[in-house]
């Protein structure tokens, strides 16, 4: 009983608190990826099944907002939405060959596949979450004409 006094008493002169709980859908640079295509409803769909998606013309719709949301570290606006379906439509059309490359907290993710690669997913560790910085993967062309669209609709 002592020792566990003197534990407690340890931890609060060393200002220990409470962990602060990690979400596991943001664990890693690939589980927040998972995360992006969960929000789109295509994480258990097979490579084969969002190839035959994407060859039919058919399009991908967000189920979960929120989830698609937090998958960003630089989420501003609304506007943002156009930015984060550019970041799906780079990956999903090989989400089963993607590979991730750390660089203490940075992190990007590309396709392993040469014949299908586009342009690498920049993560960026955010306390213990990896979150994808939109500025990072976008480019500022994309960004432009995505933003010009947006303000031509009624």
């Amino acid at each position: 009983m002592l020792r566990a006094s003197f534990a407690i008493v340890l931890c609060v002169a060393a200002g220990c608190s409470e962990p602060t709980p990690v979400d596991v859908r943001f664990i890693t640079p690939l589980a927040t990826v998972e995360t992006l295509f969960d929000a789109y409803g295509v994480a258990e769909l097979s490579q084969a099944e969002v190839d035959r998606r994407i060859a039919i013309g058919r399009t991908f719709h967000l189920n979960d907002p929120a989830a698609l949301r937090a998958c960003f570290i630089d989420w501003n606006s609304a506007e943002d939405e156009a930015l984060a379906g550019y970041v799906f439509g780079n990956i999903v059309m090989a989400k089963d060959v993607l590979t991730a490359t750390l660089r203490e907290d940075e992190a990007e993710v590309m396709i392993d596949d040469p014949e299908r690669r586009t342009r690498p997913v920049v993560l960026v560790r955010d306390g213990g979450h990896w979150r994808i910085s939109l500025a990072r993967s976008v480019p500022e062309s994309v960004r432009r004409e995505l933003r010009s669209m947006a303000e031509e609709r009624p």
